[in-house]
C-alpha cells in the first residue's frame, strides 16, 4: 500500500544512520561498536577539514581523494546518508576533470 503522505520508504542510503552496518562486523560488542562510532566521528573532523582546505585551494584531484576516502568509511560505520553525500562529491569531481 503506498504511503498517502507521498513519502518514499527509507532505501539503506537514505538512513542517516544504519546501526546493522557495525552489528555485521563487532555483533552487539557496544564497548567496540562505540569506540568505532568514536573514531570514526573523530577522522571526520580531521576529513571535512582536508575538504575544506582542498575545495579552497582548487584541488579537485585532492578533493575526489578525499570524497572516495570518506564514503568508504561512512559506508563502514553505518553513515549511510553520508557516505551518499561523499559520492555526490567523488563523481561531481570526476566528471569535471
Amino acid at each position: 500500500m503506498a504511503d498517502p503522505s507521498g513519502a518514499h520508504p527509507a532505501t539503506r542510503e537514505s538512513v542517516v544512520w544504519d546501526p546493522a552496518a557495525l552489528g555485521g562486523l563487532f555483533g552487539d560488542d557496544a564497548g567496540t561498536i562505540a569506540a568505532v562510532v568514536a573514531t570514526f566521528l573523530s577522522s571526520m573532523q580531521v576529513s571535512l577539514a582536508e575538504v575544506d582546505q582542498a575545495l579552497h585551494e582548487g584541488r579537485s584531484a585532492d578533493l575526489g581523494a578525499i570524497a572516495h576516502r570518506i564514503k568508504g568509511a561512512a559506508r563502514m560505520s553505518g553513515a549511510m546518508a553520508f557516505a551518499q553525500a561523499a559520492e555526490v562529491v567523488e563523481r561531481s569531481v570526476a566528471g569535471a576533470t
